[in-house]
Order: structure tokens, then C-alpha cells, then sequence
């Protein structure tokens, strides 16, 4: 994915890289894990698209607040879909993987789960 972000406008003035990884941690079996039923399941595709979609023409000061946006889409796109109360607990981690910091390797994280 690739986003505006950084603390200074130079930094924010072209989209750079980011990686999201989403974890879905689920109190209940889902069906879709029985019936390999796309439809009885979260889509994926779907959580990443509205999170595009969100993030569009946006700009963010901080990896904390890009991370804390993110969870809030794809938790709204979870409880919407509300698959037979699998009870999912999210968390998303979001890295920056090339902050302008001398001698940082791979990148800085947040990471941002429910409780």
C-alpha cells in the first residue's frame, strides 16, 4: 500500500511504502473454515479496499494514527458483516518501511489490537 505520510511536508509530499498485516483473532469457528465458502467468511479484498478508499488523498503526520484509521475501517467492515458471531478480535500492525532515520533497519510498526 502506499501512502502520504511523514512528519514534515517534504517528507508527506510523494506516497511512499507501507506494509498493513491484519490478524483476525476469532473466539468462534467461522463457517466458511467447514464449508470453504468465500460468503460464510471475512473477504479480505474487501477490508483492503475500503481501507484504499479511506485512505485516498489523505496525509498522515504519524504511523500511530495511519495504524489507529486502518483498524477503524476494517473493524467497522467486520462488525457490518457480523459472520454467525465468530466473536473476531482484530489487530492490525502497520509498518513504515522507510523512515528517513540514520541507521534504522526494516522499518518502524505500530501495531493496534482489540483487548
Amino acid at each position: 500500500m502506499w501512502v502520504r505520510l511523514g512528519c514534515t511536508p517534504e517528507e508527506r509530499a510523494y506516497v511512499q511504502p507501507i506494509s498493513v498485516q491484519i490478524t483476525l483473532h476469532m473466539q468462534n469457528t467461522p463457517p466458511g473454515c467447514n464449508s470453504d465458502l468465500l460468503e460464510e467468511t471475512y473477504c479480505y479484498q474487501a477490508m483492503i479496499e475500503r481501507v484504499e478508499l479511506a485512505l485516498k488523498d489523505r496525509q498522515f503526520n504519524l504511523v500511530e494514527h495511519l495504524g489507529m484509521t486502518i483498524w477503524e475501517w476494517v473493524r467497522l467492515y467486520i462488525d457490518e458483516a457480523a459472520i454467525d458471531d465468530c466473536g473476531a478480535a482484530l489487530e492490525v500492525s502497520v509498518t513504515k518501511l522507510n523512515p528517513p532515520i540514520p541507521n534504522l533497519n526494516g522499518g518502524v510498526t505500530f501495531t493496534y489490537k482489540d483487548l
